[in-house]
């Protein structure tokens, strides 16, 4: 009876390790998709920041035609239904370069400008 004893000490063992590792591994998958919707949110945010820059008569009229738009910093906040993005930008133009801050929501299933701002020389320009 001794090694029917051990023989089943080690097989619950076994049982509790491999449940520990299953949970691991589901823990790790859902961690993954997770902070891959997450990169793919941030990645359609910046997008459609971009062309909201780029399409700008204000930009426009400022900078001149857009040469570039760098996305500097970004920061998240809201629900994980509605997200929301701060996102910073350095935009080059013909005439001049500036910094041009943008808010987007995720709301009914498509991102919002909430609002843009230019910031050149000092002076804040409203992009809405």
């Amino acid at each position: 009876m001794e090694e029917t004893t051990e023989q089943a000490q080690g097989g619950s063992w076994a049982t509790i390790i491999g449940v520990v590792l299953m949970a691991i591994f589901i823990i790790g998958a859902f961690s993954i998709f997770h902070m891959r919707q997450a990169h793919d949110l941030s990645k359609d945010a910046v997008g459609i920041a971009s062309n909201f820059i780029r399409n700008s008569p204000v930009i426009d009229q400022n900078l001149g035609a857009v040469h570039t738009v760098q996305a500097t910093s970004e920061r998240s906040g809201g629900s994980e239904d509605s997200p929301t993005y701060a996102l910073d930008f350095n935009v080059s133009g013909a005439k001049a370069t500036g910094i041009v801050k943008v808010d987007v929501a995720y709301a009914r299933d498509q991102w919002q400008v909430q609002s843009g701002d230019l910031d050149l020389n000092g002076k804040t320009y409203n992009l809405r």
